[in-house]
Order: structure tokens, then sequence, then C-alpha cells
């Protein structure tokens, strides 16, 4: 550690460096270089904004750690690391948590000035990442907003725009719809940044639209994304894949359906591609699925013991034994709510040439309480556009 550099001067150098456009890795690199210190900048989940300019600063810190660190305001605070002891130093800017400049060594008068010294010049680096993903994500919600809804502009226009966020539309693409309704509501901001395709974030809800080897890696950035937003379920629900602009709308809803599903059923994570029959009956409006519900099983609708008894039936491949257990009923109590089905629906209803019609029925209202379960999520503009009765 060099120890005649004067704390001021460093950070007015810094503080040029950053005005002039410097980013974090030259600006710790600058820090490295006049102090002998080598730094990394931690951000608040823990996670590696610069990696270290040299040996013994940490790579990633605990989420505990982070916590520790900016509970203490402004202050320096030691942290123990699998090199030894370590100093870490909080940036803010305004009320925003850049991150934490991290440096090995126990706290000490002179460290901790020299790592003040680098607070302005990374702020200011931090306000600059922030405007422009602002802007950013301005265009990119502009963009998600035109494949959900349809464009008033030429279809080239769109394309073109579209190709700037890394998707072709002429090649195969989904709809791909984020949903999150806990607390952590900072965090679910924070969590959406770290999505590599054009997003459009609404309240609980977030848009984006993602080429076919993208999408796996969606899955994986999901698993990231619920790690930083905690414990409430962050649920994902991947549309159809489309080719073409004009069919990605198409995608968003089928996807928003299918998102409506996981909600009711608990899950986190659907593919379109995972769907049966559900593919097509996604195809018409709620008042279609309704009504054909209506017809097929009409007189259980309501009564929600047979609904789910009936329900289990098709998924356990009609073993009284399995839906006992899955519904934790005695067996006679399931013998029971099936004969009352076949009282209802008639006593050919489990038979090979009726059952079907019953599955579809079933299939039919879970599709149509998935869209009036999405449509009815909160946010700021709703998104979903279900075909008419016409279409």
């Amino acid at each position: 550690m060099v120890t005649s550099l004067d704390p001021a001067s460093l950070e007015r150098e810094l503080t040029t460096l950053a005005l002039e456009g410097a980013d974090w890795a030259g600006l710790l690199a600058r820090f490295s270089d006049r102090t002998g210190l080598p730094v990394s900048l931690i951000g608040v989940h823990g996670e590696p904004l610069v990696m270290p300019t040299g040996d013994g600063a940490p790579r990633a810190l605990s989420a505990g750690d982070i916590a520790s660190a900016f509970a203490q305001s402004l202050a320096a605070i030691e942290l123990s690391t699998d090199s030894g002891p370590a100093t870490g130093m909080p940036v803010l800017s305004g009320t925003r948590r850049v991150g934490l400049l991290a440096t090995p060594g126990a706290v000490e008068p002179r460290r901790v000035a020299l790592l003040e010294s680098a607070r302005t010049a990374i702020a200011i680096e931090g306000v600059r990442r922030d405007t422009l993903r602002q802007a950013r994500s301005e265009n990119a919600s502009q963009i998600v907003d035109e494949l959900r809804y349809g464009s008033l502009r030429n279809p080239g226009r769109v394309a073109r725009a579209a190709l700037k966020f890394g998707i072709t539309l002429d090649r195969p693409h989904r709809g791909v719809v984020f949903h999150y309704r806990g607390p952590q509501r900072h965090a679910w901001a924070t969590a959406v940044a770290w999505l590599p395709t054009p997003t459009r974030m609404s309240g609980d809800l977030a848009w984006t639209v993602a080429d076919e080897a993208t999408v796996g890696e969606l899955v994986r950035v999901q698993t990231r994304m619920q790690g930083i937003v905690g414990d409430e379920p962050l649920r994902m629900s991947v549309g159809a894949s489309v080719r073409g602009g004009e069919h990605t709308a198409a995608s968003f809803r089928s996807a928003e359906s299918g998102l409506g599903l996981l909600l009711n059923r608990g899950d986190t994570t659907l593919s379109y591609d995972d769907l049966g029959a559900e593919q097509l009956l996604m195809e018409l409006s709620v008042e279609q699925l309704h009504a054909f519900a209506a017809r097929q099983i009409g007189p259980l609708l309501g009564r929600d013991d047979l609904m789910t008894t009936l329900r289990m039936w098709f998924e356990l491949d009609g073993s009284r034994g399995a839906i006992a257990e899955r519904l934790f009923l005695h067996r006679n109590s399931v013998g029971y709510r099936l004969g009352l089905i076949k009282q209802l629906l008639g006593a050919d209803s489990f038979e090979p040439t009726r059952s079907p019609h019953l599955l579809a029925g079933l299939q039919a209202h879970q599709v149509a309480l998935a869209m009036e379960t999405f449509a009815a999520l909160p946010t700021d503009d709703h998104s979903m556009t279900t075909p008419s009765p016409s279409t």
C-alpha cells in the first residue's frame, strides 16, 4: 500500500476519470495502480460487478455480509474471507446502493481513507449505467409492447428495431411472461434487470421475447432471479414458438394463459410445448371455453370436490387408491364421489367413448380459469387480449 499518496488528490483524479467516461473496471485499475491495493466491486446481492484487480480481494460475498455493510451506512466494515480479513466500503448514489468496494486487509485508517477516495467516481459510473439502462429499458418496453399488441409501424421497421436487441423476428422466437407478487419489490426490479432480452415490466409482471437458443438460458436465469427475490415464487411461462413478427402477439397470449395455469396449479415454470389439448383450447375465447365446459361437465361446475376428483381420475389413470392417497381420502370416499359424478353426468361417464368428452370439458374449464386469473392480476397496463368469439 502506497503511504505517501494523498486521498483527496486520488479522489479528484478518479472523479475526473469517471466524468470523462471511464467504466468501473478502468476506475478500479487506476485505483490499484496508484495505491498498490487489489480491489473488487461487489454487487448488492453478493455478485461480482468488477473482478479483483489483484490477489486477495474478494470475488463475491454472502448476502449477509452485504446487508451488514449497508447497515453501517457509509462506514467501513471488516469482512472475513477465505483469504483472511478484508475491508468493505459501501458505495451509494443517493439512496441507491451501488455496491461494495472490497480490498484485502483489516480495517485501518489509511486503507479506509483510500477506499473512500474511490466512492464518488464509482457512484458517478453507477448513475451513468442506470441512465443507460433506463433508456434501453424504455426502448425495450416499446418494442415488446409493439410485439404484444401489434404495431402500426411498417413490419420491416419493427423487425429492424427488434434486431437491435438481438431478436430476429423471421426466425423462431417466443413470448415469455414472468410473475412475482412478493414483498421484495426492489429485488424484483433488480431480478428483471438480469434478463438478457428486451423486457417490459409492469407491477407483478414482466414480458420479454427470446429466440429459441435464449429460452434455455432464461430457465437458468430464472433460478438466479429466484435467488435475488427470496422465498416467494418467481414464475415463468414460455409461449408458443412462432416465426414472423405478426405472430408474436399470439405467442404472448399463450404465455399469459400458461401463467394463469401456473398460478392455479401452484407451479413455477411452464412451457407451451409441455401442454396437450390446452394448446388448441388457448385459441378460443373465455366465453367459448365456458360454454363448451358447461355442455360437457356443467352439473359439476361449482362443485370443487367433484371437479378435483375428476381431474385426479384422469391424472392418475382412474386408480382409486392413488386418488385417495393424493387427496387424503378414504377409498370409499373416492368411490362415493365417483358415483356422484356418474349420477350427475350419466352412468357411462367413465366409459372410453365418453370420458374424452369429460377430459376436454375439464381442460376447457381450466384454461378459461387460467385466462381469468391472468386478466385479474394487478398491473399498470394489462396486456391479455384473448380472441373474440368470432375468431
